[in-house]
């Protein structure tokens, strides 16, 4: 990544009296200032696992997020899903709650102990409540809109 230095000194400005752009380096250096939108460039993307059963689900969501910029795993049953917990560190799970081999709720406790967030998804609407007293940091109800996925992700703090 290269990022750009600006090298700030008293009355050091362009003609239109802002601070001079310094050269560019392949390093930040203490005290340089980087845009928001530099970090976000230069920040590693938001690790994804989605665990759901439904192969069209994973895909669809999974391209949705991608397209976003996040990096995404996918996991069938909740065996898979452990599996992959235990290699690899991920910000969020989303975590649907009736797999083929057990619920998924049986992963939050684990999901927390990483210091991943957990959103959970099902077609059953009434599950919201046995969710939160789960600990899941959010709920979506399936068949989900794309605004609800992105929404839910800004308020988690993992998009902006």
């Amino acid at each position: 990544m290269l990022y750009m230095t600006r090298t700030m000194m008293p009355n050091d400005a362009d003609i239109d009296g802002l601070p001079s752009i310094g050269k560019a380096s392949t390093a930040p250096r203490s005290g340089t200032l980087i845009s928001s939108t530099e970090k976000k460039m230069n920040a590693p993307p938001v690790r994804v696992l989605v665990v759901d059963d439904e192969p069209d689900i994973c895909f669809l969501l999974s391209s949705l997020l991608q397209r976003q910029g996040l990096m995404c795993t996918s996991a069938h049953t909740l065996a898979s899903a452990r599996e992959l917990l235990g290699a690899g560190a991920f910000d969020v799970v989303f975590l649907d709650i009736y797999l083929p081999d057990g619920r998924g709720y049986t992963l939050a406790e684990s999901i927390h102990r990483s210091g991943a967030k957990i959103i959970a998804m099902s077609a059953v609407d009434n599950e919201r409540e046995h969710a939160m007293r789960h600990g899941v940091d959010l709920f979506i109800a399936k068949p989900f809109e794309q605004r609800a996925i992105l929404t839910g992700l800004h308020e988690l703090g993992l998009i902006p």
